[in-house]
């Protein structure tokens, strides 16, 4: 059986358009003991027609096409996970580049600790609109929160707490992971779609730390069709799932035990309350906004998703009755208040 170090997983979905130039990129290491698993998700283009043209070129590249679709990004990348068999996992999406020296830098950096993090810059394509380049700019860097070469497991979790909701730390593409990792960690959440990046980083990196390699090796690229520029369009309608999927993941920060060491940490810096006052606000928002949609167009697609959301995270549902339980007793304090002045 062939045993590669290094497993490259090109997870893709309909990425005809950039997956030929991402894959000759790969070609292209200076690191050559790899295997290279294009993982399609019943692609309706041509992206598999271009993997298997690459792999009839390179005999270290297999191309495995879903027979059910996974559906989303972090169930696509755990299917490539599944199928590795390098001792570790450096995941380069459809629309992203890395530079020819990439896989040598990362194996090294990965001496220093199991999960590795380049620097990344971006490339925006020409359908991309002002207000997003301009946010995707502005946006906190690695290295500007981390410096040096590694974090530890308590400076990982400061950086993360100082930035908690923001991915500072890189995409996917930007990571480097030991196969172990996944074994002993678990795998990217399914039900986190928009950012499963970031909670696995964070799941990981407060345990294990974080080793940085300090130059970009990885180009994230932006175009008009990518998921993470749709989300942040605010009439996206998924913008309601996405403020979901951070209550799940404060949820986890209060409950999984893999989170242990990121909640003492939020208690010793007293960021803590905030973290629970945020807890609140996106409890009740989601229900408000599930209900709301509910009454007054009809629809009931929102307290659907709400419904199945609280019947996997029950404490939700607990914290919104304290909230509850609290109504009565504000509206008394209020009116002896107004009773007295």
């Amino acid at each position: 059986m062939f045993e590669p170090e290094i497993s490259v997983c090109v997870p893709t979905y309909n990425g005809g358009a950039f997956l030929s130039e991402t894959l000759d990129c790969i070609a292209a290491q200076t690191f050559g003991d790899i295997e290279i698993l294009i993982v399609d998700d019943g692609s309706t283009d041509d992206t598999l027609d271009i993997g298997n043209r690459f792999a009839a070129t390179d005999r270290r590249a297999r191309v495995i096409r879903n027979e059910k679709r996974a559906g989303t990004s972090a169930r696509n990348a755990n299917v490539c996970v599944a199928l590795a068999q390098g001792e570790w996992i450096k995941f380069l999406y459809q629309d992203d580049l890395m530079t020819p020296n990439c896989l040598a830098e990362m194996r090294e950096a990965g001496k220093r600790g199991p999960l590795v993090i380049a620097w990344h810059d971006y490339r925006f394509e020409p359908d991309v609109d002002d207000a997003t380049r301009r946010l995707y700019e502005s946006l906190p860097r690695l290295g500007d929160n981390l410096h040096g070469t590694f974090a530890t497991p308590n400076e990982f979790c400061d950086a993360v707490l100082n930035h908690w909701e923001i991915n500072f730390i890189g995409p996917t593409s930007s990571s480097f992971v030991r196969r172990d990792c996944f074994e002993r960690y678990g795998s990217f959440v399914p039900d986190i779609a928009t950012f499963p990046d970031l909670e696995y980083w964070i799941r990981v990196g407060s345990n294990e730390g974080l080793s940085i390699v300090t130059e970009p090796l990885v180009t994230f690229r932006v175009h008009g069709k990518s998921i993470s520029a749709s989300r942040n369009d605010p009439s996206n309608p998924k913008q309601y799932q996405y403020s979901l999927e951070l209550l799940a993941l404060l949820c986890k920060l209060k409950t999984d035990p893999f989170y242990e060491r990121l909640r003492l940490r939020s208690h010793s810096h007293r960021v803590a309350p905030r973290l629970q006052t945020l807890f609140r606000g996106l409890a009740s928002a989601g229900r408000w906004e599930a209900l709301d949609e509910r009454f007054r167009t009809k629809k009931t697609a929102r307290l659907e998703y709400w419904t199945a959301f609280c019947e996997k995270y029950p404490i939700v549902v607990d914290e919104l009755r304290e909230i509850d339980a609290d109504l009565p007793a504000m509206a008394r304090l209020k009116q002896f208040v107004k009773s007295r002045f």
